[in-house]
Order: C-alpha cells, then sequence, then structure tokens
C-alpha cells in the first residue's frame, strides 16, 4: 500500500511593519491620555461677583499698605471663587 503523506500546515508568521507598529502603540496609549486629560467642568461664576471681591482686595491691600496691582486682585478674586 502506499504511503500518504503528511503535510503539516505552518501558520504564517504576520509582518508588520514599523509604521503599523508604531500605529499600533500610539493608538493605545490615545485613549488613556484623553481620560487624563479631561477635567471636571469648574463652576462659572460671574464677572460681577470676581469684579465685587477684586476690589475689596484693593481695598484691604491698599488699607495694610501690602504691594500688589490690580492684575493679582483680579487673579486672587478667581481663585478665591473658583476653588
Amino acid at each position: 500500500m502506499p504511503e500518504k503523506k503528511v503535510t503539516k500546515k505552518v501558520a504564517a508568521k504576520k509582518v508588520v511593519s514599523k509604521k503599523t507598529a508604531a500605529k499600533k502603540v500610539v493608538s493605545k496609549k490615545t485613549p488613556a491620555k484623553k481620560a487624563a486629560t479631561k477635567r471636571t467642568k469648574q463652576p462659572s461664576v460671574s464677572l460681577e461677583a470676581i469684579e465685587k471681591l477684586a476690589y475689596e482686595n484693593h481695598l484691604r491691600r491698599v488699607e495694610h499698605g501690602l504691594e500688589g496691582d490690580a492684575e493679582s486682585d483680579w487673579l486672587e478674586a478667581e481663585n478665591a471663587l473658583k476653588h
């Protein structure tokens, strides 16, 4: 009786170019990067409220003879109201 040849099927290795590999790495990191940069929405503060507190900061600063300017008064007011 003739012998049967047994052939083994070998899975071909998938060749991945460097560009494809780089894209895969980038695409895997992208969702994590987006999640890390998402911030919670800060409550909006009216300009009138900031203006009022900045003016109060100015009066307090002048009364106590502290150094500063209008911009620092404004930024201090914004930070106080937003946090």
